[in-house]
């Protein structure tokens, strides 16, 4: 029978198992610094004689940092690995809270710590996001992105377990130093490292890498859905004394609503894995249903309250691994740097949430401040369905058709026309026809304005225009030299060839073996990468030793002279 990921004891059921754990393990530990202070607020509030208001600032510490940091999150993953990242983050938060526990005897000292906590939090997303994509298969992620976002519900039950069992026993001190232990404990553990996953769903691969101004309308839905749910968080167990209930009482309820919310986002991800696509509404549905259940919080009634608190929670802040998934989905070629850009939108509206709902809880009443949540969740909704609509622009622009596909012919004259795509194969094929004819303007079609071509033997090329400009003079220096693909590999996003440049150098005809590797942006070429050996004086070069005459991929413009 499968668990709660949808995995059983199979080989291929704990390859999902494990890095699902690592990744939870270590996104719970990142945040609980914060929800540590949020659910001992009244405690810590009482030695440390800060308000509601204040608490407000310590999110606005938090997640501002992650703010300023996640935009450099992808690129600094990138450089350290997703594994030695996550190891680096969670003993940094034990080291983090440890110092809380011993070091804290001001507001403004723990709001300085929490800020260092944000900005280690915000490479840690992109990290896990990273982990997650690289060793779990696209089919199973959703459950896997499910579980590893439950983390946040994760740490707000631990968080509220902490009020009645450590906060209100032996201290608020204590509870920070318990948790600075498990902490040293997950940075000892070695999750696995076996790179397994590939993307190969087919809606992800008809997408390509979606454009920057689509990311950022996602980032804004996502901040205004991310202040409702912290607001949630942060507030849950003060607003529930507010109503009435008593500080114990409000911890529980805080760790019921919490268990409620890792339930709801690891069912969420089993089903997206089944249902493919649709996310994005899905998370729409799931903001509306939470600010329903604001609206009962916002009654003041502690009855109401208790009813409302699970579904808001449950519901409204289960949607944030349901949108890693739709955000991975669409950018499969750069899903750190993707999600690094959106979780900026995250961190901003985890920032201005909560600092919101503690001035008006503060100024005006705890029914304004959580109306005023509400609100944000039904906004977020509204600017995610818009995302959607932009989403699906964006593919039936890039989307290839059976119908549009041409010929595999490197000849081929075709060149692509405006709302009717070709294969990548054939964009492919038709830049290098073009190349062959010497016509400047048609190659330059085939590429982004900001196309760029890096290249082992000449600085970057970069523009359309130059691009088109610069094979034009080749053709015409190598004595009318053509150009012909030879093996071809690729999806929608990315492409590897091999290919052929046949020229005459003095009247004598050579041969140029290389690679390239392709990036593809809204249907047309967007980067090559170019690998190859060139000599001015022996042009005539290739692959030691390889038999080109005799394969069919080359044979048809195999050079008479034996390559060097």
């Amino acid at each position: 029978m499968a668990g709660p990921l949808g995995v059983g004891e199979d080989p291929e059921s704990r390859a999902v198992l494990r890095p699902s754990a690592a990744a939870i393990a270590v996104s719970t530990i990142t945040v609980l610094p914060l929800f540590l202070t949020a659910a001992l607020a009244v405690q810590v509030g009482a030695d440390l004689e800060f308000s509601a208001a204040a608490l407000g600032a310590a999110p606005a510490a938090f997640f501002g940092a992650g703010a300023v940091v996640s935009p450099f999150a992808g690129v600094i993953i990138d450089r350290l690995g997703a594994l030695k990242a996550m190891r680096i983050a969670v003993l940094l938060v034990a080291i983090l809270l440890l110092l809380v526990s011993t070091a804290v005897y001001t507001f403004a000292t723990l709001l300085i710590l929490l800020t260092v906590a944000g900005a280690i939090n915000a490479l840690t997303q992109p990290a896990t996001n990273l982990y997650v994509a690289q060793r779990i298969h696209a089919d199973r992620q959703g459950a896997a992105y499910g579980a590893k976002y439950s983390a946040i519900p994760m740490a707000s039950l631990l968080a509220g377990l902490a009020v009645p069992l450590l906060g209100l026993t032996i201290g608020w001190r204590w509870a920070f130093a318990v948790f600075a232990i498990i902490a040293a404990v997950v940075a000892l553990m070695a999750p696995g490292n076996r790179r397994v996953a590939t993307w190969d769903r087919p809606d992800s691969r008809g997408v390509a890498r979606l454009p920057r101004n689509s990311l950022l309308v996602l980032a804004l839905g996502a901040g205004l859905a991310a202040a409702g749910g912290s607001s949630l968080a942060i507030f849950m167990v003060a607003g529930g004394v507010n109503s009435g209930l008593n500080e114990a009482s409000a911890g529980l309820l805080f760790a019921a609503a919490s268990g409620l919310g890792i339930a709801g986002r690891i069912f969420a991800g089993v089903l997206a894995d089944r249902r493919g696509r649709f996310h994005l509404e899905v998370i729409a549905i799931m903001l509306l249903v939470g600010a329903v259940g604001v609206a009962a919080i916002a009654t003041g009634n502690s009855v109401l309250f208790m009813i409302g608190a699970p579904l808001a929670f449950g519901a409204g802040w289960g949607w944030p691994g349901l949108f890693v998934l739709a955000v991975v989905q669409l950018n499969p070629s750069a899903p750190a740097a993707a999600t690094g850009l959106t979780q900026t939108g995250t961190s901003v509206g985890c920032v201005l949430g909560p600092l919101l709902f503690g001035l008006l809880a503060d100024n005006v009443s705890y029914t304004v401040a959580w109306s005023a949540t509400g609100a944000m969740m039904v906004l977020a909704a509204l600017v995610l369905i818009s995302a959607r609509r932009r989403v699906r622009a964006h593919e039936s622009r890039i989307r290839p058709s059976a119908k549009t596909d041409v010929s595999h012919n490197p000849s081929s004259n075709c060149s692509p026309v405006k709302g009717q795509p070709v294969s990548r194969r054939s964009l492919v094929e038709n830049y290098f026809a073009a190349c062959s004819r010497g016509d400047e303007s048609a190659v330059a079609s085939y590429f982004s304005e900001d196309a760029v071509i890096y290249d082992t033997n000449h600085k970057p090329v970069r523009g359309a225009t130059q691009i088109g400009q610069f094979y034009a003079n080749v053709r015409e220096q190598w004595g009318g030299a053509v150009w012909e693909v030879n093996t071809y590999v690729g999806d929608n996003e990315v492409a590897a060839i091999e290919w052929s440049m046949h020229g005459h150098k003095d009247g004598q005809p050579f041969s140029v073996r290389g690679s390239e590797y392709y990036e593809f942006t809204d249907g047309l070429i967007g980067e090559i990468r170019q690998y190859w050996t060139f000599n001015r004086e022996n042009p005539n070069v290739g692959l030691r030793g390889f038999p080109y005459e005799s394969q069919d991929p080359f044979a048809a413009f195999a050079s008479d002279k034996e390559t060097n």
